[in-house]
Parts: C-alpha cells; sequence; structure tokens
C-alpha cells in the first residue's frame, strides 16, 4: 500500500481510534468529567519525562535506526519515532482535559522555548560544520551506541522545549486571527493532502534551469505556498469537498 507523505495521517487515525475505543471501556468505571483540574507539570517532572522519552527512544533504536521503515497494521511506521508520536499523543489528550493550554505558565513555556530553540541552534551549528571539531561523529541513528544516546537525548530535548515553548510563544503573542489568517487556517489541512503533487511539478519545472539550487529552493517555495492555498481554495469550493477539506 502506498501512502505517501499522508502515513502520519494513517497514525493519526489509529491513535485517535484507539483513544475512542479506551473512553468507551472507563467511561462504565469512572466519570472524567469528576476529575479535580491539574497544574501543569513542572520542570522537575518535565525533565523527568525528557530523560525517561530519550531512555525509550534510545532502547528502541537500538533495533529500529532511524529511516528504517516497517509495515505496522499495513501502515508505514517509521519506529524509531513512535514513543514521540505514541506519548505526545497521550500527553495532549491530558493537556485538553486538565486544561494545560491555557494553564502553562508564561514564564516556564518561555524557558523551555529557548531550552528546544537553544537545541536547534547546537544542532545547525555542528551540522554545517562544527562536525570538524571533533574527531568523529558525535550523533547516531541508532545501534548500541552512545552516539545514539546523546542523539536521543538532544533530539528530545529539541522535541519537548519547542512543543511546550511555541505552544507559549503563540498563546502569548499571536493567538488571533485575521481575515487571511482565517482563511490559511481553514486551507491548512487540504493544504497538506495537495502539496506534494505542486511541490513536485514545480521542482520538475526548475530541475533543467541553470541556476544553484538555492535559487531553485527559493523559487519552488515562493511559487509553491500561495499555488498550494489558491488550488486548495477553490477544491474547498466543490460540492461536499468543504466537509471532508
Amino acid at each position: 500500500m502506498q501512502a505517501g507523505h499522508l502515513w502520519f495521517l494513517m497514525h493519526l487515525l489509529v491513535y485517535a481510534v484507539c483513544y475512542a475505543l479506551w473512553c468507551g471501556v472507563i467511561r462504565h468505571s469512572t466519570k472524567l468529567a469528576s476529575q479535580r483540574k491539574r497544574a501543569f507539570p513542572g520542570h522537575g517532572l518535565i525533565l523527568l519525562y525528557l530523560i525517561l522519552l530519550s531512555g525509550a527512544t534510545f532502547l528502541t533504536r537500538i533495533y529500529y535506526p532511524i529511516d528504517a521503515w516497517e509495515d505496522v497494521l499495513r501502515i508505514p511506521t517509521e519506529i524509531a519515532h513512535l514513543p514521540q508520536y505514541l506519548s505526545l499523543f497521550a500527553i495532549g489528550i491530558v493537556a485538553y482535559q486538565h486544561d494545560w493550554f491555557r494553564k502553562l505558565p508564561r514564564r516556564q513555556g518561555l524557558i523551555w522555548l529557548g531550552i528546544g530553540l537553544g537545541a536547534v541552534l547546537l544542532r545547525y551549528v555542528y551540522t554545517l560544520g562544527g562536525e570538524s571539531w571533533f574527531p568523529t561523529r558525535i550523533v547516531a541513528g541508532g545501534g548500541w551506541d552512545w552516539r545514539s544516546l546523546l542523539w536521543s537525548f538532544w533530539e528530545t530535548t529539541i522535541c519537548i522545549g519547542l512543543c511546550i515553548g511555541i505552544l507559549t510563544l503563540f498563546r502569548e503573542y499571536f493567538n488571533r486571527q485575521g481575515k487571511w489568517e482565517r482563511l490559511l487556517s481553514a486551507n491548512a489541512y487540504a493544504v497538506y493532502l495537495i502539496h506534494v503533487l505542486v511541490v513536485v511539478a514545480l521542482q520538475i519545472g526548475f530541475a533543467p534551469l541553470p541556476i544553484s539550487p538555492l535559487l531553485k529552493f527559493l523559487g519552488v517555495t515562493l511559487l509553491g505556498v500561495p499555488l498550494c492555498f489558491l488550488l486548495s481554495h477553490y477544491l474547498r469550493k466543490l460540492p461536499l469537498a468543504n466537509t471532508i477539506l
């Protein structure tokens, strides 16, 4: 089965179905609505989750390194990232139930934003020339290797830092929508579905041009983004399309 870039939507569908089934079972034994709302976790609990997730990621990648794909329930799956996907999906459910998106302290969120951005910056510095500072590579995508352990912790720090930080950043400074923002938001899902067709077509068109790869990238980007949203806008005007897209 060829899923292409839609593999992640298939994962989300499976997670959502499992959660719906779980809710159907536990509603007979407990009332979620009556649970007391919990405060957003402190730095200590977040750090503990970061360490546990890093360890689970490292252990998973001993046998399933990054970019090793398997069919799980006939769904393309990069098992190396499953600990992140599954745990973050579960935490997202808990966050919604306890209203953490609004309770997340501003200062705490911005601290984690700084941590995440700092980890990203270090990764870019390493990739763009920092490798020459070390006698050997210090990151690896898998295996029983300290490099894989380091990258599992590094990548998890980026993931958690930005998940908390970007939510805080947009809640505090960009929590509003004008006409154009609402238009872009309404078309985001459809753009995700169709963007590959537009981008590949533009890449084929730019490929033979005698210009640098950077200019080709900029050309595809500057043309591809508005074309994707324009195409999505008119596709959603078709009968029944708006209810699906």
